[in-house]
């Protein structure tokens, strides 16, 4: 069970992106492994693709195989709880993969997130390097 961190999933759409996110998402998905992310993951995908006047269908290969968590309260109390310090968007992320219940590995490229991560007791994974 993978949790898809903004970070690392950017990757597969940036004009600078790295292949080797792209290669490992393609392969996760042809492996058929499952892929969770918080809805906050397809507004980051759309801003950046407005940003980057890209078509906002670039990434639908990898959300339209991804299940998605909602945000609502409780994702919100426990992402303002999280200790150490992180921003904001990254503690809503955090959030959504503890309280999915599934101890899901973080899939990350981010080393403040990766730490975070860890520090509440979940495994994590940077694709970038592997």
């Amino acid at each position: 069970m993978w949790f898809i961190d903004s970070s690392a999933a950017l990757h597969t759409v940036v004009p600078d992106g790295d292949i080797h996110a792209e290669e490992w998402f393609q392969h996760a998905i042809g492996n058929k492994e499952t892929l969770l992310a918080s809805t906050l993951l397809r507004l980051e995908f759309t801003r950046v693709l407005r940003r980057d006047r890209q078509p906002l269908d670039e990434g639908d290969w990898l959300l339209d195989r991804t299940a998605f968590i909602r945000l609502d309260d409780r994702v919100l109390r426990y992402a303002a709880s999280i200790e150490p310090h992180i921003r904001s968007l990254d503690a809503i992320h955090l959030a959504t993969a503890v309280l999915s219940e599934t101890n899901p590995t973080v899939v990350t490229h981010d080393s403040t997130m990766k730490a975070a991560a860890e520090h509440l007791g979940l495994r994590t994974y940077d694709p970038m390097q592997a």
